[in-house]
């Protein structure tokens, strides 16, 4: 079953509905088994089977409405409209929306709405919703919906509403934040083009949200800063406050809503700074051309007009910097927070990981300790193991040491001393030299006999 964007604009007019004919399956074509959809249902004992499929398939074709026209919401002069084929309407959609209802799959409007009375105030009673014509459960016997039953009276199908509740969920997660504050006002204008969604389906949307899901809270703002809007939408009157999906959404603070009225006033400030701006030069291209048309009167009229924009704009700029100032010191507090809440995150995570495995400061001195004493005996073990094994007839390296100093000491012994080996020396060699010393005398008659006896008596060499 095919299903196209819908133009809502071409859709409803006058209760007249037009549908894109891809919207219908296939077999809409066929006479023959259309015929027999569009009948009303025999006893599903006839035939259990065909019973079932033909259910499902109403069941299916009315789901795939809702989501083609963005909106939960039925009513059975609408599907005769919409089902009609060749002429006529299925007899059978009597038969269909009690199945639904059997099964929790339809409820009547009025009940689905008449839970926020006392959290959406009269603002959504009187403004949105219209009370179509009520029936009596009591009333009732044999069918739930009887033939008592206005054909104009509202039903919700609840699993078309699950659907466009999370597309709305959807959208705020893409253009909005969860836990912030928005306006309805604000919602419905970016909402607008959401395909899948009109107004109604997102009135409905936020009303399964409030009410059954318990993920968007609603309340009327009635706090007011003391700045007017001629237009009286500045301050919205209903705020809603999206949580995450699947998530209890907390009410709105009062931290919260002054936040907001502070962020809105700042909005509406700048419009009029902007729209101040726009006057000013509107003000001083009529004071030259009072001036060019020699209006002198005139240009000092629209003079004057200057300068009173010009003071106006000055006191709203001033206005607006303090408000600016204001909002910039609550966002740094609000990361301050993030970051204090996440550093405590991380201190935490670490004390467990400690607390887990047992790990403290006496647990890593004993760890260290226990370390050391095995490093200790690491090295003793390759210590014994890098020494060169000894035989059993081995000698000792000691003694071996001890024998060699001796040899050691015997062997300085032995070598003769300088003075020694010239002491040694034969007597001819003495003999030779005191014959030199006689031939020297001849040459040099001054030298006495006694000058050579030292030699000879010392058996020294002479000195040169």
């Amino acid at each position: 079953m095919n299903s196209s964007k819908i133009n809502r604009k071409s859709m409803a007019t006058n209760n007249l509905y037009v549908l894109d004919a891809d919207f219908y399956p296939d077999i809409w074509k066929d006479d023959k088994v259309m015929s027999a959809m569009m009948y009303t249902f025999r006893p599903r004992e006839v035939n259990e089977e065909h019973y079932e499929q033909k259910m499902q398939f109403w069941k299916d074709l009315i789901e795939s409405y809702c989501e083609y026209k963005g909106a939960p919401t039925i009513t059975i002069n609408e599907l005769k409209d919409v089902f009609k084929r060749k002429g006529t309407s299925p007899y059978c959609l009597q038969d269909i929306l009690n199945q639904m209802m059997y099964e929790g799959n339809l409820q009547e409007k009025n009940l689905f709405m008449e839970q926020p009375k006392a959290t959406w105030g009269s603002w959504m009673v009187d403004s949105l919703i219209y009370k179509p014509a009520s029936w009596g459960f009591s009333k009732i016997k044999e069918k739930i919906i009887g033939s008592s039953t206005s054909p104009d009276t509202v039903f919700i199908v609840k699993s078309s509403v699950q659907k466009q509740a999370r597309l709305l969920q959807e959208h705020v997660r893409n253009r909005h934040t969860f836990n912030n504050i928005i306006s309805m006002d604000d919602l419905m204008e970016s909402a607008e083009n959401i395909d899948g969604l009109s107004r109604e389906g997102i009135l409905m949307a936020l009303q399964h949200l409030n009410v059954y899901s318990k993920s968007a809270y609603i309340e009327e703002n009635n706090h007011s800063l003391g700045v007017e809007d001629s237009s009286d939408n500045h301050h919205h009157k209903l705020l809603i406050k999206f949580g995450e999906p699947h998530q209890t959404v907390l009410p709105i603070t009062e931290m919260e809503r002054s936040i907001y009225n502070l962020e809105h006033t700042e909005k509406y400030l700048l419009d009029v700074v902007n729209k101040k701006k726009q006057q000013l030069n509107e003000l001083l291209l009529q004071v030259k051309n009072s001036l060019a048309e020699g209006k002198k009167q005139m240009a000092k009229t629209f003079l004057r007009k200057k300068h009173v924009c010009e003071s106006e704009l000055t006191k709203t700029m001033n206005i607006l910097e303090n408000i600016q100032t204001m909002l910039q010191r609550i966002q740094n507090s609000k990361s301050d927070k993030e970051i204090i809440k996440m550093y405590k995150m991380g201190s935490d995570s670490i004390k467990h990981i400690f607390a887990n495995n047992g790990i403290n400061l006496d647990s890593v001195h004993d760890i260290i300790e226990d370390m050391k004493e095995v490093i200790e005996e690491q090295e003793e073990c390759q210590s014994a193991l890098s020494a060169p094994m000894r035989g059993l007839n081995e000698i000792d390296e000691s003694d071996i040491e001890s024998e060699l100093m001796d040899l050691i000491k015997e062997n300085k012994k032995e070598e003769p001393k300088p003075s020694e080996v010239i002491k040694n020396k034969p007597d001819v060699d003495i003999m030779d030299l005191e014959m030199r010393l006689r031939k020297l005398r001849g040459d040099f008659p001054d030298l006495d006999e006694s000058d050579i006896t030292p030699v000879r008596s010392q058996k020294s060499l002479p000195q040169i």
